[in-house]
């Protein structure tokens, strides 16, 4: 009976050898679904349209407004002489420019700033408050590509949204009266 006890012994060192590193503490195991689940990839973020916001500040100080701008409307505005446009994503490679009805820029002192984890802000400021009853465009558009981008490489179309300071059109004054000279 000494064989077989011998056979019995070393039958259980070889299954706590083999046994019990199989126990030990192994992660659980993620919750069944009752099915195979598959990967889904959404494939590459999909790009986030351009949204400008506009306001004005009147030339006496008071208190800024928003200018209502949208693709084929006109609206009457107070007059200003500061425009603020905030944009809700950073691009580059843009420009803005304010044009008057005979479509020339006008004259400003412009700056831009780059609103951390949003887009940018952009001031313009006139050296005269902008003329009542006259049409202007507000116009956004690429300075040397073919298209404006945002930092992530996305293009977007150039815009033009066009307003009207509200009141009656300032009458020019009329050209001073030259003199005429005699020849003698």
């Amino acid at each position: 009976m000494g064989a077989p006890r011998r056979v019995l012994v070393a039958l259980a060192g070889l299954f706590l050898t083999f046994a019990l590193p199989a126990c030990r503490e192994q992660p659980p195991a993620p919750p069944d679904a009752g099915g195979a689940a598959a990967v889904v990839d959404a494939g590459p973020p999909q790009p986030v349209a351009l949204e400008i916001t506009v306001t004005g500040e009147p030339p006496d100080g008071g208190a800024p407004f928003e200018v209502p701008l949208s693709d084929g409307a006109r609206p009457e505005v107070p007059q200003l002489q500061k425009l603020t446009v905030t944009t809700n994503l950073p691009l580059k490679d843009f420009r803005l420019r304010i044009f008057d009805e005979a479509d020339r820029a006008m004259v400003s002192d412009d700056t831009s700033e780059l609103i951390p984890d949003a887009g940018i802000r952009y001031q313009v400021v006139f050296p005269e408050p902008l003329k009542a009853g006259y049409r202007y465009a507000l116009v956004m558009d690429a300075q040397t590509g073919p298209a404006m981008t945002d930092v992530a490489g996305n293009e977007h179309p150039d815009l033009r949204r066009e307003f009207k300071i509200a009141g009656e059109r300032e009458k020019p004054a009329p050209p001073p009266k030259q003199k005429r000279h005699r020849r003698r």
